[in-house]
């Protein structure tokens, strides 16, 4: 059976979007927009691996602890995949339940991000 853990953030992600990702030196960094306008940033640490869909709505996140996208990039990495390795496994899922996005990394950071997407409302005096 395949183990999955949600991935708890003070913010749901239900009705989130993806809006860019990015590698700067071993790490990638994604920002989402949740439902609220908010944007939560992912920094992806040692960053392995990557599989997207051109899919951008998200319902959901998940660490899992099997996956094609791992095994794969056990087998770039090393001549003999090892039985224990650091590596750790996310997916963001469509309101499908479809991985939308997955990643293969160290570790990942989260946190909320000072932009706001609402548009900003100039007041006027006329």
């Amino acid at each position: 059976m395949k183990r999955k853990v949600p991935v708890d953030f003070e913010i749901g992600f239900a009705d989130s979007k993806i809006q860019s990702y990015s590698l700067e030196d071993e790490n990638l960094t994604l920002l989402l927009e949740c439902w609220n306008s908010k944007i939560v940033e992912f920094r992806f640490l040692n960053f392995v691996s990557l599989f997207a869909m051109n899919y951008f709505r998200i319902a959901d996140i998940q660490e899992v602890f099997e996956s094609p996208l791992l095994e794969r990039a056990l087998s770039e990495l090393y001549e003999k995949k090892p039985k224990d390795h650091n590596l750790r496994i996310f997916q963001f899922l469509n309101s499908d339940g479809m991985t939308a996005l997955e990643v293969v990394s160290e570790d990942i950071k989260i946190k909320k991000s000072d932009r706001d997407m609402r548009p900003d409302i100039e007041s006027r005096s006329d």
